[in-house]
C-alpha cells in the first residue's frame, strides 16, 4: 500500500471510531493540517466521508464517516484510484496506436486510388551510367511529375536526383513536395502518392553504393534504405 493510501486508510480507520475535526487528526496522525485537510477532501470528493458543521463554532468542523461506507474504507478508495489508472493506461494506448497507425499510412504501401501505378511491384532499372539530357522543368506539382521523377530515382537515373533535397526530405517540383521515407518505401501526403521499391531496384541501388557511386548514397537516403556502407571515399559521377 502505497503512503497516501496508507494516510487515507489511518484516517478512515480514526473516524469510525468518532468525529474529529482537522485538528485532532493533525495531533493524532503526526501530520500538518493542510496535509490532513487534503486527505480528508479526497476522501470526501470519493464519497467516503462528509462535513458536519458545528453550530457552536462555526470556523471548526467535524469529519465523520458516511454510515454506508463503514465496511468498505480503503478498499472502496483502491478500486477507485485502480480503476483511474486503468483508465488514463487505456487512453494513452489508443492515443499511441492512432499516432502509429498515421505513421504507418505514410510510410507503408496502402490501397491507393485506381488512376496509381501498382508501385509495389515496379521493379525495372536502367543504367546509371548515362548522360543526362536536359531534364524538364515542373512548374506544377501533379501525380504525373512526381511519379515521373520518383520512378527515374528508382530506376537508377542519377540525373533525376537533382530534383530530391534529402537533409530537407523535399522534391522540387511545382513549390516543392514533401516526402516521408522508411525502407525503401516513399510516400507523399499532399498527393497521397506511394512508391516502394522493388527488390532489382534496391539491389541495383545498394551494388552501385558497394561500387563507390555517389549518387546511389543520395538514392538510399531518399528512399531510406538500410545500408552501412562509407559515403565519404563514393566517386563523384553525374550526381554528387
Amino acid at each position: 500500500m502505497s503512503k497516501t493510501m496508507e494516510t487515507k486508510d489511518k484516517i478512515l480507520k480514526s473516524l469510525k471510531q468518532k468525529k474529529k475535526t482537522i485538528t485532532e487528526l493533525s495531533d493524532e496522525l503526526g501530520l500538518s493540517k493542510s496535509t490532513v485537510s487534503q486527505h480528508l477532501y479526497e476522501l470526501i470528493d470519493s464519497g467516503f466521508i462528509e462535513e458536519e458543521p458545528n453550530d457552536h463554532f462555526k470556523k471548526v468542523k467535524y469529519f465523520k464517516l458516511k454510515s454506508k461506507e463503514r465496511v468498505k474504507e480503503t478498499q472502496g478508495i483502491n478500486i477507485q484510484f485502480v480503476s483511474i489508472a486503468i483508465f488514463i493506461v487505456a487512453l494513452i494506448s489508443i492515443f499511441a496506436i492512432v499516432m502509429m497507425g498515421s505513421f504507418n499510412r505514410g510510410i507503408q504501401t496502402h490501397n491507393i486510388t485506381t488512376k496509381n501505378l501498382n508501385l509495389v511491384t515496379n521493379n525495372s532499372v536502367v543504367s546509371s551510367n548515362a548522360a543526362c539530357t536536359m531534364l524538364p522543368y515542373y512548374s506544377t506539382a501533379n501525380y504525373s511529375s512526381l511519379n515521373h521523377v520518383v520512378l527515374s530515382n528508382a530506376e537508377g537515373n542519377q540525373c533525376y536526383l537533382t530534383y530530391v533535397n534529402t537533409k530537407l526530405h523535399v522534391i522540387d517540383i511545382g513549390k516543392g513536395i514533401n516526402y516521408t521515407s522508411y525502407n525503401g518505401t516513399l510516400y507523399t501526403p499532399a498527393l497521397n502518392y506511394t512508391y516502394k521499391l522493388g527488390p532489382a531496384q534496391i539491389s541495383n541501388i545498394e551494388n552501385a553504393a558497394k561500387d563507390g557511386d555517389c549518387w546511389a548514397y543520395k538514392a538510399i537516403k531518399m528512399f531510406d534504405l538500410p545500408y552501412s556502407g562509407n559515403e565519404t571515399s563514393c566517386k563523384s559521377g553525374i550526381i554528387n
